[in-house]
């Protein structure tokens, strides 16, 4: 008998019966209802019954609605993949397998043995604290003192789908100079450096963030190579695509306020898919809350595994392979009595790259990768990416399009006119998930 919270395939499942909570045989696997008035029980090899001891569920109609129920609500979980087994000539064809089977049809993964174990457990730990230094302290690096998207943000200041997220954050990126000039299109003021709290403020965390970008360069270039080997494609097919600007959030999702104010939500980010570039990796501690929305549109908790990231695909790379391999629509849960950390890291990409050179690109792809994938439900969801909008000259300038709209009190002071473009665009259109 599996275990609690295993994952069972349809057509290996069967309804064994339906009981209320107090009366569940204790060798049964549980899968509950969300109302938490039915437990539902699963064995791989016996067929429903219709003695349920439940008055209301003791004939087959409500059985098969139990059934029903089961199929819409059965415990699902994202792929393990194992980063250890492309070390190795014999177990790399399969890591490859893997990869390519997770990337098609949810585009999300967990990665374990990836060798950044220790460096992300470090940032971790020294999250909680850099939180609670005196405002005042924060508010010297505060976003809105540069133009390049790097720094403090409040709480409820940054918005998704027209709402106010609730959580914390500093942000950070591996450039550290800038290369805009006066005249330069206002895109390439996205590139620039990081103002970090004074190590008499919090010691050693700006050497720990720093460190860990270095490694999760090397690991995030390892995985967009191992990817393109997955597609059938040479290990350097995107290398000419990465950017010259990594990004790091440190987040904080504290419980919601019970005092009616706009922050009184359940929303610590809403719904929507990653636009920062190839690849996202995301290390959370134990609290959870991360979603990601399967094809038949339901919410898969991404469960916190120690010593895992969770890697997604984001906008950039969906494009250039063509819609293939597709971002995947998550969101985060605020949590509703604890205080939730995750550390994410997302893989630049080169913001000069235009929609010519994408569609070349696809071009490519198109050849070597089958017509669709299986998940057609999926892709009938998804939402058009504004980096194949030929309304922008290039990557960057579609990028800067979604800065501006997460955060206004940053646009409203370097790129006034934009913003007044981009949240009146904003205000006439509608997010589907």
């Amino acid at each position: 008998m599996r275990h609690a919270g295993s994952a069972f395939t349809r057509s290996e499942s069967r309804v064994l019966g339906c009981w209320t909570a107090g009366q569940v045989p204790a060798e049964a696997v549980l899968h509950q209802h969300r109302s938490n008035t039915i437990i539902l029980l699963v064995s791989p090899h016996r067929h429903a019954v219709s003695d349920a001891t439940s008055p209301d569920l003791a004939n087959l109609t409500q059985v098969d609605r139990a059934v029903s129920l089961l199929k819409r609500n059965m415990v699902k979980s994202l792929p393990i993949v194992d980063l250890s087994l492309a070390s190795s000539p014999d177990t790399k064809p399969e890591f490859l397998r893997q990869l390519k089977d997770a990337f098609f049809k949810i585009g999300f993964l967990y990665l374990v043995n990836h060798g950044v174990e220790e460096k992300a457990n470090k940032l971790l730990e020294l999250s909680p604290g850099l939180f609670e230094v005196p405002q005042e302290e924060k508010d010297k690096i505060d976003m809105i003192k540069n133009p390049h998207f790097t720094g403090y943000t409040r709480l409820g200041v940054e918005r998704t789908q027209k709402k106010l997220d609730l959580r914390e954050q500093y942000d950070f990126g591996s450039a550290t100079t800038t290369t805009y000039k006066k005249g330069d299109p206002e895109w390439k003021q996205i590139h620039g450096p990081t103002a970090y709290l004074p190590d008499n403020v919090y010691p050693g965390y700006q050497a720990a963030v720093q460190e860990y970008l270095d490694a999760m360069s090397d690991l995030s270039d390892r995985m967009l190579r191992l990817t393109a080997e997955s597609l059938g494609l040479s290990p350097d097919e995107f290398d000419d695509f990465k950017g010259d600007m990594n990004r790091l959030k440190i987040i904080k999702y504290p419980p919601p306020p019970k005092d009616g104010s706009a922050l009184q939500t359940s929303q610590g980010v809403g719904a929507h898919k990653d636009s920062s570039g190839m690849f996202t990796y995301i290390a959370q501690d134990k609290v959870g809350g991360l979603q990601v929305l399967d094809s038949e549109g339901d919410w898969i908790d991404a469960v916190p595994i120690e010593n895992s990231f969770v890697v997604n695909i984001a906008q950039g790379f969906e494009a250039l392979t063509s819609g293939r391999c597709q971002a995947t629509t998550h969101r985060v849960v605020a949590p509703s009595d604890v205080t939730r950390y995750s550390i994410a890291y997302f893989q630049g990409i080169r913001l000069s790259l235009t929609l010519d050179e994408i569609r070349k690109e696809q071009d490519i792809i198109n050849e070597k990768l089958p017509d669709l994938p299986e998940d057609l439900r999926r892709r009938e969801r998804a939402t058009a990416s504004e980096f194949l909008d030929p309304r922008y000259s290039c990557f960057g300038e579609a990028h800067l399009r979604n800065r501006v709209i997460s955060h206004r009190d940053v646009s409203e002071v370097w790129y006034p006119e934009l913003n007044k473009k981009y949240v009146a665009e904003l205000e006439k259109w509608t997010y589907q998930i």
